[in-house]
């Protein structure tokens, strides 16, 4: 069965970028987030360079582990954090 959710989401690739950066570790690391967000290390890497947008499964768990807002998350409201 296809995943109905299974689209893209183009995101801030910077933010996303600046707030893993931000966390405190082993939280800020790749391999960690990939981990826990149950995806491939390099997958992190291709968000972050605007290489590869999440499904919208994995765009959820991005906004969640990194406590962002969706809005925030496509770049369509300030981060405020």
């Amino acid at each position: 069965m296809k995943d109905k959710f299974d689209a893209w989401m183009v995101i801030d690739c910077d933010l996303l970028r600046e707030r893993r950066e931000q966390m405190k570790p082993p939280f800020n690391i790749k391999r960690k987030m990939a981990e826990v967000l149950d995806i491939d290390e390099n997958l992190i890497k291709a968000y972050e360079d605007g290489a590869k947008y999440p499904s919208l499964k994995t765009f959820k768990k991005l906004c969640l582990y990194l406590q962002l807002s969706s809005d925030e998350l496509l770049g369509l409201e300030e981060d405020n954090n």
